[in-house]
């Protein structure tokens, strides 16, 4: 997650998502995977999404007001657009910088996990965990030492939440993999089953602009609450207007 994101047409959605995933009287968290290195291109300029507004006007207002003030995630917390016992993860999470020796590469993992720890011993009051790295699900050609590992969350990282007795909800981007969408949801689910039951796990795909999925894992005792409220939102206004759909494997 990056500061320039905040406000934009994803996180109006994401926000909207988790506000209905994680109410009362179940406690988020929030663990951001924050990179401070913001990059030269477009991501996060789609910030005009008046079509959405009648989603929710009171938080499509808020978030105009974080923009108008400065993007950030600290103003994000400040806002209250999540619950207000949310808990917050926002230490930057860096990565060695490419060409580095060998040496430094194998401390910055040992980096990445102390990282991991602090993460994981801030979230241990919460209930439910939403893990939101810039790209999503790392796959298996991305290494822990490289510099674009920060863009990523690692399944051993996922698991460790999900045995602590939390419930995940892991934020994934679109990648180029073929087959679109419906293969993308498949796999990524084939994979996040070694950790959960595949009846414990489904997708909702956010189609707006650009694609982006929302992968929720349910530990056993709050399955039922989680599936409940993951019908009720398709029921609202982002499912019935199409803005998201709901994949189960």
């Amino acid at each position: 997650m990056q500061n320039r994101y905040v406000g934009d047409i994803g996180d109006f959605g994401k926000y909207c998502l988790l506000n209905a995933l994680a109410a009362t009287p179940l406690r988020l968290g929030v663990v951001w995977y924050f990179n401070p290195d913001e990059e030269a291109n477009s991501d996060g300029r789609l910030v005009q999404y008046p079509e959405l507004r009648e989603c929710d006007p009171c938080l499509y207002d808020a978030l105009a007001s974080v923009r108008q003030r400065g993007r950030s995630l600290q103003a994000v917390q400040r806002a209250g657009i999540l619950p207000p016992t949310t808990l917050f993860f926002a230490e930057p999470l860096r990565a060695a910088s490419p060409g580095a020796h060998r040496f430094l590469g194998s401390c910055n993992e040992a980096s990445r996990l102390a990282w991991h720890r602090r993460a994981l011993s801030h979230m241990s009051d919460a209930d439910i965990v939403f893990m939101d790295p810039d790209n999503g699900l790392a796959g298996l050609k991305i290494r822990p030492r490289e510099t674009r590992s920060r863009k990523y969350a690692f399944l051993d990282e996922i698991a460790e939440h999900l045995q602590a007795g939390r419930s995940v909800i892991l934020y994934h981007h679109q990648t180029r993999r073929p087959g679109g969408v419906s293969l993308e949801v498949a796999h990524c689910l084939s994979v996040l089953s070694e950790f959960t039951d595949t009846e414990n796990a489904w997708a909702f795909i956010f189609r707006r602009r650009s694609v982006r999925y929302y992968f929720v894992m349910a530990v056993r005792h709050q399955l039922s609450t989680l599936r409940e409220r993951s019908r009720l939102f398709m029921r609202g206004p982002w499912g019935l207007a199409g803005h998201f759909s709901i994949c189960h494997p």
